[in-house]
């Protein structure tokens, strides 16, 4: 082998050792602290064995002790003496050492903790974490979920977190929703108690590692917050999956965290059930005790619903808006006060009407039996409270059942009026625009509407009046006339308006509502800026035509933010879209049976809520009682839950929910507060 051969023979060895070395090194912080010890320990022994055996007067043992010094603290050379020239140049050389060893330890403490930093934005690390919210699917709508679940939080004793997970950089998400959130001062609650804590990680949300590096098992609710129905049932079938391994083993148990969601094909939702487990593939529900943690709900039959009730009732927007809020009172569903049961605090063989009457502080709804069932408004003297049933109640904070004192009530006085007669008429409603959820809104438009009311649907949508032929020939007090335009053509829409209004004086059918859809076969912010548009123009429009208010607009719109901008202070002109749905499903999230109540709240079938007009309970112009008025409802079978107070000379609006819980708006002085155009808000069959 010649010297050439040789050479590059030991280029290679001295290559593989490098190798070697770094791959030594790469194998993390531990390796490397062992690998600097057993150097330190060397260079120590070295030359403490050289200094034992050339330097006179030190032992083997004073030498390694030297070194030791010399290499932990570089200082301690300064105090050697400079006599000894073979002592001073080993201390050096042990010195330097120490030096490049010090170097290196902060270097790799310094980029372990960057590593670790750098993974903690990149929200990668386990949540240890028990009873927290944990939001799937990062949108423009989870700043609404996350803000309403922060004022729930403000109530809970329990665990405050809330984990944002989704196939997103967690930077981005904290970053755009402290933005939206404002979020740079420290946020407290009205008692001072801890705030909510916000955790956001990143991951693929169908990855069984994604849903247990967020402890997905060990929350209290989850809360899939995805506009693509496939992507939901995709999550149901992970976390189905994930519930039902055999070291968790949660999957339909009492165990099991509640599920929400919302879905926005009809069609879509019996698939849903299936893959999280509520129906076999059969399509037959499983019975299990955990089936009502589950709850998947019709995005457009929420919305149909809401539509509905504000075109008959414009006023009832605002008392939605608070319902569904964590803003004041809300609704609960509760067994006991503070660690107290309801049989314990007298409840069991009370009648509703004696338990009404005895709430100090939040008002009774109904009762949900000890089967599941929830009756609201019930008969109030047949309907017993018994072992094992709940309260529905409006509070202002869940666990706040306080009782009068003795079950005597507070002073009712009050004048009663005979109430008037109000003939109802039908209604004539503009649709502008299609989407797929017309068709629950005609149908619930059509259950409460007199015989005659008429819709005019404006869409150039393809196929509009096919996909309804056949659904709206069956209904009873509406009838639908097709318009084939573009609604977003404000030219035309503007003639036709006028047309409209010219036909109603010569037929006595004016206009009572305009309803403008977001159409859903193009992108959500394409359809918000076309309704926004279409809205703002409309405003423009009704400003000259209609100045009395007598035509009441609603509009959908997709985005939280554009629905908050759009927003209008008037009564008449309302904008609904996700953000209430969103209010629903955090609610929900907190307590599935809330599910039920509202279904039943805003469906036409039981009791919905109503505005009637104060004057027809009470004489305004005599001191009265919240408490009177209350029961005079009672004696209607109503339930009387606040009012609507419209400010004269003003388009503000005042809507007290629960006045029970502030006593000072108990009495009132004759004709101080109220006028005739005032509101009673009702629970009622009617």
């Amino acid at each position: 082998m010649n010297s050439k051969e040789i050479k590059q023979k030991n280029k290679t060895i001295w290559k593989k050792i490098i190798y070697k070395f770094d791959e030594f090194l790469s194998k993390g912080m531990g390796v490397q602290f062992v690998m600097l010890i057993v150097a330190a320990l060397v260079i120590i022994v070295i030359a403490g064995l050289l200094v034992g055996i050339f330097i006179d007067g030190i032992s083997l043992k004073g030498g390694i002790w030297d070194s030791l010094m010399h290499l932990l603290d570089q200082g301690t050379i300064t105090g050697d003496e400079t006599n000894n020239k073979l002592y001073l140049t080993f201390m050096l050389v042990v010195t330097g050492f120490g030096l490049l060893l010090m170097g290196t330890i902060v270097g790799i403490l310094n980029n372990a903790i960057s590593s670790r930093l750098a993974i903690l934005d990149e929200g990668l690390t386990q949540v240890m974490e028990k009873g927290h919210i944990v939001i799937i699917g990062y949108d423009d709508n989870c700043s609404c979920i996350v803000r309403q679940q922060m004022e729930s939080n403000e109530n809970w004793t329990g665990n405050r977190s809330i984990v944002v997970v989704d196939n997103i950089p967690s930077v981005d998400m904290k970053t755009d929703l402290q933005a939206k959130l404002n979020l740079g001062k420290k946020l407290r609650t009205k008692r001072g108690v801890k705030r909510s804590k916000l955790i956001y990680r990143t991951g693929n949300t169908v990855n069984e590692k994604t849903l247990q590096m967020v402890s997905l098992e060990s929350a209290k609710s989850i809360i899939i917050n995805k506009s693509d129905d496939f992507e939901v049932i995709r999550i149901l079938l992970a976390i189905s999956k994930y519930f039902k391994r055999k070291d968790i083993n949660v999957h339909m148990t009492e165990k099991m965290p509640n599920i929400v969601t919302l879905m926005h094909n009809e069609e879509n939702i019996q698939a849903a059930k299936v893959a999280i487990g509520i129906f076999d593939e059969s399509g037959n529900e499983i019975q299990c005790p955990a089936a009502n943690k589950i709850q998947i709900m019709y995005m457009d039959k929420i919305l149909a619903h809401i539509f509905a009730q504000i075109c008959r009732q414009p006023g009832l927007s605002w008392v939605l808006s608070e319902i569904f809020s964590y803003n004041n009172s809300e609704l609960y569903i509760e067994d006991g006060c503070n660690g107290t049961s309801l049989v314990d605090m007298g409840f069991v063989g009370k009648s509703f009407r004696q338990i009404s009457k005895e709430l100090k502080t939040s008002i009774a709804l109904g009762i949900q039996k000890a089967d599941g069932r929830i009756l609201l408004n019930p008969d109030y003297d047949e309907t017993i409270f018994e072992q094992g049933d709940r309260l529905v109640h409006l509070a202002l904070d869940d666990n706040e059942i306080k009782l009068r004192n003795s079950g005597t009530s507070e002073e009712a006085y009050g004048k009663a009026v005979v109430a008037a007669q109000h003939e109802e008429e039908p209604y004539h409603i503009i649709i502008l625009g299609w989407s797929h959820a017309i068709k629950d809104i005609v149908i619930d438009i059509n259950d409460f509407a007199m015989p005659g009311s008429t819709i005019k649907i404006v869409s150039d949508y393809e196929g509009c009046e096919e996909a309804n032929r056949g659904i709206f020939d069956k209904l009873e007090n509406v009838s639908i006339e097709y318009i084939d335009k573009s609604p977003y053509h404000w030219e035309y829409v503007s003639n036709f308006l006028d047309m409209e209004r010219e036909l109603s004086s010569k037929e006595n059918k004016k206009i009572t509502n305009i309803l403008i859809l977001c159409q859903d076969d193009v992108e959500r912010e394409e359809a918000d800026r076309r309704t926004a548009v279409l809205l703002l123009n409309l405003r423009t429009y009704l400003n000259k035509y209609d100045m009395d208010n007598t035509i009441n607009v609603t509009s959908e719109i997709n985005q939280v933010e554009d629905q908050m901008l759009l927003q209008s202070a008037e009564i008449n002109d309302f904008v609904v879209g996700d953000e209430i749905a969103n209010r629903i499903m955090v609610q929900v999230a907190n307590n599935t049976d809330l599910y039920q109540v509202f279904r039943d709240l805003l469906n036409d079938d039981g009791s919905e809520f109503y505005l009637r007009d104060i004057i027809d309970y009470v004489d305004i112009n005599n001191d009265f009682t919240f408490e009177y008025v209350s029961d005079v409802a009672l004696e209607k079978h109503e339930i009387a839950l606040g009012w609507i107070h419209y400010e004269e000379n003003s388009q503000d609006v005042e809507v007290r929910l629960n006045p029970k819980c502030e006593p000072i708006c108990m009495s009132f002085k004759g004709n101080d507060y109220f006028t005739e155009n005032d509101k009673l808000i009702v629970l009622a069959e009617d």
